[in-house]
């Protein structure tokens, strides 16, 4: 069974029609084991403003960023719970639900018999400060190149969505974004556009297919 992470972009969240327009998007894609991961959209954007006129330091901001993306996780479950179009959907909200998560990922025989699949992951559940130790249960099972994050606003769930997807050895990993996205474009043209986040560019050469486009309205 194939794995796929996907990147919700944050300013989807806003989107009147986003659940109509995740089920048709995830009804056109190869059936796969899917984790799903969403952006902070304007509430990061306000904390990045916020930075700007006071600045502190980087790397307390960006781990106070993926601690607000449970805002966001929250949020998105209750609303995946709540459509009866997502029988089969179920969270990772907390370190034991990702080690689970993680433990059935790195059995080749596991994931060949599980049925397709959607998780939502919970960022701050497996991306904090402790994974730079790689005392989790996935860095157990993948190389050591995978790249570390610099924690600074060249990271964004963009990067952390690539992280993950490399961590897991996943097949492809998919940003959904809310603007247009050339479709003939390199990752080195999406991150110079500002398309994709500048820590992006350490996953360049990656084992897993990179898909960026922009969520197609369901009509």
């Amino acid at each position: 069974m194939m794995l796929r992470v996907i990147k919700i972009g944050g300013s989807l969240l806003v989107r009147d029609h986003l659940m109509a327009d995740l089920r048709v998007w995830l009804n056109r894609q190869p059936p796969a084991i899917t984790l799903a991961i969403a952006g902070g959209g304007e509430m990061i954007n306000a904390v990045r403003q916020w930075d700007r006129l006071r600045p502190g330091d980087p790397a307390n901001v960006h781990w106070r960023c993926v601690e607000m993306l449970r805002f966001s996780f929250e949020s998105l479950a209750e609303s995946f719970q709540s459509d009866f179009h997502f029988p089969d959907f179920e969270t990772i909200a907390d370190v034991a639900a990702w080690h689970r998560f993680a433990t059935i990922i790195a059995s080749s025989k596991s994931i060949s018999q599980s049925p397709p699949k959607l998780y939502l992951g919970n960022v701050p559940a497996f991306y904090h400060r402790d994974t730079a130790a790689r005392h989790d249960i996935a860095a157990q099972h993948t190389s050591d190149r995978v790249p570390r994050l610099p924690e600074t606003w060249d990271t964004t769930t963009d990067a952390i969505a690539f992280w993950m997807a490399a961590r897991l050895n996943a097949d492809e990993c998919v940003v959904l974004k809310s603007c247009d996205v050339d479709p003939a474009s390199s990752l080195k043209d999406l991150i110079d556009g500002g398309v994709v986040d500048p820590a992006c560019s350490r996953f360049a050469g990656c084992d897993f297919r990179i898909v960026v486009e922009r969520l197609p309205l369901a009509s």
